[in-house]
């Protein structure tokens, strides 16, 4: 259910069908993965408050087992979502600390050289 519902999520489609599924995966096995999933659903849908709570057990959860390239998703999932939130500031450590834990996840290291070209482009 968990890896559908990310399925959705990545083609962006199906929101509401993947949170759905994200919650029946998180309520049967609350581990990191399917909490950051449904974290990101939430976020996707705007449920920001939603988002933070489930992405913030996503890590709990990640950090328990030192999963880094679980953590680093889970950290770049909330640097996006700190960012919408206006707290630029921890989302640009959130977003380095991504990229730190695991270097090969493309989405973090990607958007990390997007926010630096934005930084000195507005300097």
């Amino acid at each position: 259910k968990n890896n559908l519902a990310w399925v959705y999520l990545l083609q962006n489609k199906n929101i509401d069908q993947a949170i759905k599924l994200a919650e029946e995966s998180v309520n049967t096995t609350p581990q990191a993965d399917n909490l950051d999933t449904l974290g990101w659903a939430y976020f996707l849908k705007g449920e920001y408050s939603k988002a933070s709570k489930s992405l913030e057990q996503a890590w709990q959860e990640a950090n328990k087992r030192k999963k880094g390239p679980t953590l680093s998703i889970i950290r770049y999932h909330q640097a996006r979502l700190l960012e919408i939130q206006g707290d630029m500031e921890l989302a640009y450590q959130y977003l380095k600390r991504a990229v730190a834990l695991d270097p090969k996840n493309e989405d973090a290291t990607e958007y990390l050289k997007e926010w630096r070209k934005k930084s000195s482009g507005s300097k």
